[in-house]
């Protein structure tokens, strides 16, 4: 592919672009461009700075469009990050495509993983808790750990994660004796974790259909099944803002009223449910956006 960049390094004016973003002489406007030549400027500037790429633009379907022509050029070093669409937020069942694709893009990031990232602007304006926060509910897994496994289980359902019999899909763990089985958000497979005591014995990529092992793992990473992730004192500090907030609504609709106290009710009961997601600005004063997860200077 370097063909195609090495054309545009003898361009005088690439060489120009390309050397007030080094310096940090920006911003620089790029006039007089097509739409295929755009995604190849990008995809030089992106392969000749080694750099992470933050491209966006003003609707998914041309999000989707500007993907596929960067693909071209960057293969697996590009990605789409898709917006939440009206399901998210409000149905019960979400994608969970569109959580792990989102999923995936937030975990290179967080790992430092250089990569172009395409969305939409209303993709940009969603609010996600801070990475700082973020991490730390990021599990990893190693076979000679020593594990609290109730602590563990205990975690997992405040990540988004449902605790059931037999692990069939993604978002789902089973704890029967000393074999804990959990399908996480970012995982192609379900992986059995073996445990001798407290001790983890063996690490076994899972069949989610004869549930059987087939093969060792050298480690598990588990991430959250959403992106509002919290522990309890959090979930104490949103249902005091929550009714802090009802009360200064001295004539709030009874409908916003029975909203709020079913929702308090079910933290203080389940501490996880589908949907809390509506709720992110009471559990976090400052929620921040995907450009600040990334590490270096895009």
């Amino acid at each position: 592919m370097s063909i195609y960049f090495d054309f545009l390094n003898k361009n005088k004016d690439f060489a120009e672009l390309k050397k007030n973003i080094k310096g940090n002489i920006t911003p620089v406007l790029t006039a007089g461009v097509i739409d295929t030549q755009k995604s190849h400027i990008i995809s030089a500037l992106s392969h000749e700075l080694d750099r992470s790429s933050l491209i966006i633009t003003n609707s998914e379907l041309k999000a989707k469009e500007i993907y596929k022509d960067l693909k071209f050029f960057l293969k697996d070093k590009v990605q789409l990050y898709p917006s939440k669409d009206i399901i998210f937020y409000w149905a019960d069942v979400k994608s969970l495509d569109i959580i792990k694709e989102r999923f995936e893009i937030i975990s290179k990031l967080v790992k430092g993983e250089k990569t172009a990232v395409v969305l939409s602007v209303e993709a940009l304006f969603d609010r996600l808790v801070p990475k700082e926060i973020f991490e730390n509910f990021i599990v990893n897994i190693k076979v000679g750990d020593r594990l609290d496994i109730q602590e563990l289980c205990r975690r997992l359902v405040l990540m988004g994660y449902e605790r059931c019999d037999m692990v069939e899909g993604q978002g789902q763990f089973a704890l029967r004796g000393g074999i804990f089985d959990i399908y996480s958000s970012v995982s192609s497979n379900a992986v059995r974790i073996e445990l001798w005591d407290d001790e983890v014995d063996s690490l076994r990529i899972l069949d989610t259909v004869s549930q059987r092992s087939v093969e060792n793992a050298r480690e598990l990473t588990i991430y959250p099944m959403r992106e509002l992730v919290y522990n309890e004192e959090d979930i104490e500090n949103a249902i005091e803002n929550m009714e802090k907030e009802l009360s200064s609504y001295k004539n709030a609709p009874d409908k916003i009223k029975l909203t709020i106290n079913e929702v308090t009710e079910r933290l203080r009961e389940e501490k996880s449910f589908s949907g809390v997601e509506k709720y992110t600005q009471y559990f976090y004063d400052n929620t921040v956006t995907l450009l600040d997860y990334f590490n270096d200077d895009p």
